[in-house]
């Protein structure tokens, strides 16, 4: 780890084009075969990606709380990393490095964020096969929500923040989550001690192309600071030298195309206080590939001392020898699974994706040592 490292990911100036580079990215991610599933609306042909999941969609939900509030939420995905949701007076829209938020008053704030998924979207195909053989998730009937042919699966809770929690992980908690073609979630109904807390279930489906403006951050939105908590994402050249002391290079499947690179400080956790002075904690290299719904995504980077790494702890996870990089940890997520390692000079290595963990183990064997600034 270096100080260099740290101080090059906090911003100095930045551009309108942060917010613009899903327009690049979504010329990468389109085309492939017609879905399969049928979809609730008409419209343009629905784009797809592999095993038939579905790029671009779009669902209504009714979400039933146990007390009686019914909220309605407009929730449209555009893979890998694109979403706009709209629920009531409140809204949140998200592209590759930036989330933004709209509180009951209407006011926009822009939070720049690392190299991640859709917010608000699940990849519970990329995981669930395992899970299930390994007893964490138990299959159960089939059913009709929105038109559309799902199945029920008991989790151990509820999934819509791509926790993996195994079926009697919470003594008198499961969710069952109706799960259709093209990882499509349709249903999900939340109980605890034989109440239900909450059910939300789409009721109305469309698989179709979405127009870029839908998830167009508003050009009203207020940037949050560096300084006062927010985030830094950064696009850098491919050959971007951050200044760590080691840099890794993978070789991606088949398919995968290199999209960017960035160099990232995550947004602050915490608020601070009045008055105080935030400086660079975490600083992160990210790599971006995708392949039609896929991403995957390799981050490199340090933290100063006393800081914990930028990853947070899941229900389900394994140890793998990876050879030359160490042993690293395995964390299955129903967003993007991770394999990460904690290197002896403080930094770190993560590999993340929308695909199954033995295959991200698998990129992972790939990775080696490379000069600084070089090739992903």
């Amino acid at each position: 780890m270096t100080a260099l490292a740290l101080r090059s990911a906090v911003p100095g100036h930045r551009t309108r084009s942060r917010w613009a580079v899903g327009g690049a990215l979504a010329a990468t991610v389109a085309g492939g075969a017609l879905l399969l599933v049928p979809t609730a609306d008409d419209g343009d042909p629905p784009r797809t990606g592999s095993a038939g999941v579905a790029l671009d969609h779009e669902i209504t939900y009714r979400t039933t709380f146990a007390d009686g509030t019914v909220v309605e939420e407009e929730v449209a995905i555009s893979r890998p990393f694109r979403s706009a949701v709209r629920s009531g007076g409140t809204g949140r829209v998200s592209d590759a490095g930036v989330l933004a938020t709209a509180g009951g008053d209407g006011r926009w704030l822009a939070i720049e964020v690392p190299i991640a998924p859709a917010s608000g979207d699940v990849r519970i195909d990329a995981v669930l096969d395992d899970a299930v053989a390994a007893g964490h998730v138990e299959p159960g009937a089939t059913r009709r929500v929105a038109g559309m042919a799902c199945r029920d699966h008991r989790f151990g809770g509820p999934v819509s923040a791509g926790v993996l929690t195994p079926v009697g992980a919470v003594p008198g908690e499961h969710a069952d989550v109706c799960i259709a073609d093209g990882a499509l979630v349709l249903r999900e109904r939340w109980v605890v001690d034989g109440e239900v807390r909450r059910t939300r279930e789409a009721t109305s489906v469309a698989v179709r192309t979405i127009d870029d403006d839908r998830f167009a951050v508003p050009s009203d939105a207020r940037p949050l600071p560096f300084e006062q908590g927010g985030g830094s994402t950064r696009a850098v050249a491919g050959d971007h030298d951050a200044g760590f002391a080691e840099h890794w290079a993978l070789v991606a499947p088949a398919g995968f195309d290199h999209v960017g690179r960035w160099v990232v400080a995550p947004p602050s956790p915490q608020g601070l206080e009045a008055g105080e002075v935030r400086g660079p904690e975490v600083a992160l290299v990210s790599d971006a590939w995708v392949r039609g719904v896929d991403l995957l995504v390799l981050d490199q980077g340090a933290t100063m001392p006393g800081v914990a790494p930028p990853w947070d702890e899941r229900p389900v996870t394994s140890r793998q020898d990876l050879g030359r990089i160490g042993t690293a940890e395995v964390a299955w997520d129903l967003r993007a699974s991770e394999v990460r390692v904690l290197r002896p000079d403080g930094g770190f290595v993560r590999v993340a994706g929308t695909l199954p963990p033995d295959e991200l183990i698998a990129i992972a064997r790939t990775l080696t040592r490379t000069p600084p600034g070089g090739a992903p």
